[in-house]
């Protein structure tokens, strides 16, 4: 068995400086996925820029609005969605402290039925701002979400299921599902992310990153020296620069990592099948 790696690049329509970014590691062969956040300002451009992308496409379910200045709102009408300022709440705790798990599944419903009235091949939904969490000690690898992390999880996987989508970080057992391991480069050294994939064992792997071009726009989003500003500039465009360089491609070389399809993608069958004829 090999070790196969799916590269997801998240975020797609937040900005049009995310959007370029996405393309450019696409352009450079660097992405097997990316996902849409339906209700952002530059989903409509993403969606006519990347229906034809050969990648694996998501629904990036957006129900948090996690920066000060930058705001945008639910597709449907659920108040309990909103804070005090008629926007998503800033973080999943505020969102579960607040929210219906009505209104929450009525919005992802809307997001994902958007996404697939546009033409998108959308193949999966996950959530923005909340993903399996491991930490392994004595007693071996543990799930360590909090349970309103966990409890948010339970709403997306159920609606994913309605729509016949997969769901990448559902959980079994509290293991992942599709993936032997999972992990986000975004504020990662390289000495982290290489130890991470000289440690991947036989199977399928998730690396997510978020990409961007540097941008007056992505600058914009937060204050400078702030974590929120590391999230919305330096992590982006570092993220970039790693996936699509040649210590990185080199790396996947000496490990002996394939980059892959989504185990579930449509496309990885026809792959698979293809070189079995080949």
């Amino acid at each position: 068995m090999q070790r196969e790696l799916v590269i997801s690049s998240d975020d797609l329509g937040m900005t049009l400086s995310v959007n370029h970014g996405i393309e450019a590691a696409l352009q450079k062969n660097a992405l097997t996925s990316t996902n849409f956040m339906v209700p952002c300002p530059w989903f409509e451009l993403a969606a006519q820029s990347f229906r034809g992308a050969d990648l694996d496409l998501g629904v990036h379910l957006t129900l948090t609005c996690e920066w000060q200045t930058y705001k945008w709102r639910p597709l449907t009408s659920g108040k309990s969605l909103l804070d005090g300022s008629g926007h998503l709440y800033r973080n999943i705790r505020e969102l579960m402290d607040n929210a219906t798990a009505e209104d929450i599944r009525s919005e992802c419903r809307q997001q994902i039925a958007t996404a697939l009235a546009r033409g998108l091949p959308i193949i999966y939904a996950d959530l923005h701002m909340c993903i399996p969490t491991f930490a392994q000690d004595a007693a071996g690898i543990r799930l360590v979400n909090p349970d309103y992390e966990l409890a948010a999880m339970h709403i997306v996987d159920t609606v994913v299921r309605e729509f016949e989508l997969q769901y990448p970080y559902a959980l079994t057992e509290g293991r992942l599902k599709h993936f032997r391991s999972a992990l986000s480069i975004s504020g990662k050294s390289k000495l982290e992310i290489e130890n991470y994939l000289r440690s991947l064992e036989p199977g399928a792997h998730h690396l997510s990153c978020h990409c961007a071009l540097a941008s007056d726009e992505q600058d914009q989003l937060a204050q400078r020296g702030t974590h929120d500003h590391a999230w919305a500039l330096t992590y982006r465009t570092a993220d970039l620069e790693c996936i699509t360089s040649e210590w990185f491609r080199d790396l996947l070389q000496s490990c002996e990592i394939q980059l892959s399809r989504m185990p579930f993608s449509p496309r990885r069958a026809a792959d698979v099948r293809e070189a079995a004829q080949s």
